[in-house]
């Protein structure tokens, strides 16, 4: 019988039960200890974790399959992974319901000026003058249009908007009006009253988004990022937001986190920050143990697995 590790971090409860159905079928080591998931990774054929030291990878005999417990695997070794010939999968696709939600929150949030809405009732403020806009009628760029992408631009839909974006390799996608290639990007900027930006990290997206494409959006246009940090450059969208290129932004992700104390980010008025979260729901383990699930009995049958990631795209 198949060993698998879950090496679960401090951050992620498991709801009782998932790992006891596995352990009925499987021999399941489940561990939020750190030494005791590198004891146990020497002779586990199966690894799900959110991150794996080198070392740790080095010292596992039979280690043939890991799961990641996020999209993201750039805290992987990935080419110490590919070496040994282990086959790495990641979550896509379990974030498709509440990161759609939260993108569409994020649009009515900046368009209705909620932020300012906010502070006026911390400050026993009433003021029913406050600028308001709508979604309705507006069209949203979404930058990688992957399994989020499509079931935010089925919601976009249901409130009127009109929805374009860029894939690597276009092809028609339900909901969106246009697809362009990555070349051709600087016109979803350039037509786009929202900008939402899905892009993984990879060595063709890092810093990809910077100041001549933020010159590109229209004055009056809001600018999302809940794709990776790196992707855009901060000292751009700073100085984008400053010069009223850029209307407001909701900004989920960053370059560094957790975002320190001394960023500049935090005092720019028309930036709304939260603390990469907007993948969270208490769904999301159940959806990653169906996924795995379902991961399992394809590796039991030798049939190919789903969300394989190329360890040389990182995706």
């Amino acid at each position: 019988m198949d060993k698998i590790l879950i090496h679960c971090p401090n951050f992620f409860n498991i709801p009782e039960g998932l790992v006891e159905q596995l352990s009925k079928r499987y021999n399941v080591i489940y561990t939020k200890n750190s030494e005791e998931a590198a004891e146990n990774i020497v002779d586990a054929d199966i690894l799900m974790a959110i991150k794996v030291k080198p070392e740790n990878i080095k010292n596992a005999k039979n280690l043939k399959w890991i799961q990641s417990f996020s999209s993201g695997v750039d805290k992987f070794p990935l080419d110490l992974i590919e070496e040994k010939g282990i086959v790495l999968t990641n979550a896509r696709g379990i974030h498709r319901i509440q990161m759609s939600e939260f993108i569409i929150f994020a649009m009515i949030f900046l368009a209705r000026n909620f932020k300012n809405v906010m502070q006026n009732q911390n400050n026993l403020i009433w003021d029913s003058l406050i600028t308001q806009d709508e979604i309705y009628g507006k069209t949203v760029g979404i930058l990688g249009i992957g399994s989020i992408g499509k079931e935010l631009a089925k919601r976009a839909k249901t409130f009127g908007m009109k929805v374009v974006g860029i894939k690597k390799y276009p092809e028609e996608i339900e909901a969106v009006d246009k697809v362009y290639s990555p070349f051709n990007i600087e016109k979803v900027f350039a037509q786009s009253d929202f900008v939402v930006n899905l892009l993984p990290s990879t060595p063709d997206t890092r810093n990809l988004i910077n100041i001549k494409l933020f010159h590109k959006m229209k004055k009056g246009s809001y600018f999302i990022n809940m794709g990776r940090g790196d992707t855009v450059v901060e000292e751009d969208l700073i100085s984008a937001l400053n010069n009223g290129q850029i209307k407001r932004a909701f900004v989920d992700v960053f370059a560094n986190e957790p975002l320190g104390p001394n960023s500049p980010l935090w005092g720019i008025e028309t930036l709304t920050i939260s603390s990469h979260l907007a993948g969270s729901s208490p769904m999301y383990i159940r959806r990653l143990f169906e996924l795995f699930s379902e991961n399992l009995m394809r590796y039991e049958t030798g049939d190919k697995l789903i969300n394989i990631i190329d360890n040389k795209k990182t995706y």
